[in-house]
């Protein structure tokens, strides 16, 4: 039997003191959506801040590979003038993988079963990262200097 989505803990230690709260009201609100496995909010860096539903290893994983397909979506949206890349969808047997941005310098990917009507998932996930968009931001890497 599994736990139900909304008493997931998030595999990925916060950063700051105040997200883990906000983490966990962005795992809350996405409940609603029939068929969500797990999510992984990261940096557009590749770094994940925040997991829920997956390990700390599949989350890290996850996250360094929506970077690369994150980087190569905008590179043949510019080869075709389409301009930035709303959302990427990957589509598997078992499994649907849904991309969007969520915040300046975020990205939110939401894991879904195969049966969930991934039109109105879609819908759904896309309005809950425009709504927490503005707590879900990330600051770039800061560089480091050699003195």
């Amino acid at each position: 039997m599994t736990r139900a989505f909304e008493t997931l803990p998030n595999t990925i230690a916060p950063a700051g003191k105040g997200d883990s709260g906000i983490y966990d009201m962005l795992r809350d609100s996405l409940r609603r959506v029939d068929g969500i496995i797990g999510l992984v909010l990261l940096s557009n860096e590749g770094i994940a801040r925040a997991a829920y539903g997956l390990t700390t290893d599949d989350a890290q994983l996850i996250a360094a590979a929506c970077s690369g397909m994150a980087s190569l979506s905008a590179s043949m949206s510019q080869a075709v003038g389409g301009s930035n890349v709303a959302h990427t969808v990957v589509t598997m047997k078992a499994r649907n993988i849904i991309i969007t941005a969520c915040g300046d310098g975020s990205t939110l990917l939401v894991v879904a079963a195969a049966t969930a009507q991934i039109g109105l998932a879609l819908a759904e996930i896309i309005r809950k990262a425009k709504a927490y968009a503005a707590q879900m931001g990330s600051q770039p890497r800061v560089e480091l200097t050699a003195q």
